[in-house]
């Protein structure tokens, strides 16, 4: 782990000042840059976070987390939307079968 300059906007302030985060994994060589936060401690959880997903991705390919939440997301929509369609088309069957009554 290593904690660089940070970067954007913000000035010389925020140039000069280290509190951003270069995280590299040895054995596969992925990194991960991180400047999310004026703080440091807090890039240094998401650095690790982010390191996580990116090495997960790597090793697992199709089957990493991210893609599977991905997938039960989709599942679930695609479960919303058929309940949506069966609700729209109930409604408008009822709405044919009710006789309407006009007073004299």
């Amino acid at each position: 782990m290593q904690v660089i300059n940070g970067w954007g906007p913000g000035g010389s302030r925020v140039n000069a000042i280290k509190n951003a985060v270069f995280l590299r994994h040895k054995e596969t060589g992925l990194h991960v840059k991180v400047h999310e936060s004026r703080l440091l401690p807090d890039n240094i959880d998401i650095a690790f976070e982010r390191l996580k997903h990116v090495l997960d991705r790597h090793l697992n390919g199709d089957a990493c987390y991210d893609e599977q939440l991905k997938e039960l997301e989709r599942i679930r929509e695609d479960r919303n939307k058929s309940k949506r369609l069966k609700s729209r088309l109930l409604k408008a069957n009822l709405g044919s079968e009710i006789p309407i009554i006009e007073k004299n």
